[in-house]
């Protein structure tokens, strides 16, 4: 995977990921496990291989190496994959019509839905998070 893995400490929702610093070492390991798994799938099609896509993306998506775009990242490399693995490829889900503004405004503070679901702090800094208003869940 290409990129430079995040600088700061992140919470999604009501997950912490690891320490920025951790990173680097969670993804060699992530990427050993994986190799792994899918090596001893050695071609076959059955529980085992939901079994490896599951922590495909469950561990990806729980290490958060990068600040942003996780989420896109983590289901392009699912499509891929999948690919590989010579299994169907999944449609992606709709996204919302919010998206491609807030991708436009990244520069800006998050408003809205999503704004208190996430927090970054610099190394040292406060981990505050704000808290999820309910009343403010997409219809």
């Amino acid at each position: 995977m290409a990129g430079r893995w995040r600088r700061v400490d992140v919470g999604v929702g009501d997950h912490e990921a690891p320490p920025y610093p951790h990173v680097p070492m969670l993804m060699r390991d992530y990427c050993r496990d994986l190799e792994a798994r899918i090596t001893a799938l050695a071609g076959t099609l059955d529980e085992h291989t939901l079994e490896c896509l599951a922590f495909a993306e469950g561990r990806l998506l729980w290490i958060h190496p990068f600040e942003d775009f996780n989420g896109r990242l983590t289901r392009a490399f699912l499509a891929e994959l999948l690919q590989r693995l010579d299994m169907p490829a999944l449609a992606p889900p709709p996204i919302p019509a919010r998206t491609p503004n807030a991708i436009c405004k990244r520069s800006t503070p998050p408003i809205g839905p999503t704004g208190g679901r996430w927090s970054r702090s610099g190394a040292g800094g406060s981990k505050r998070r704000p808290r999820h208003d309910p009343s403010s869940r997409l219809p």
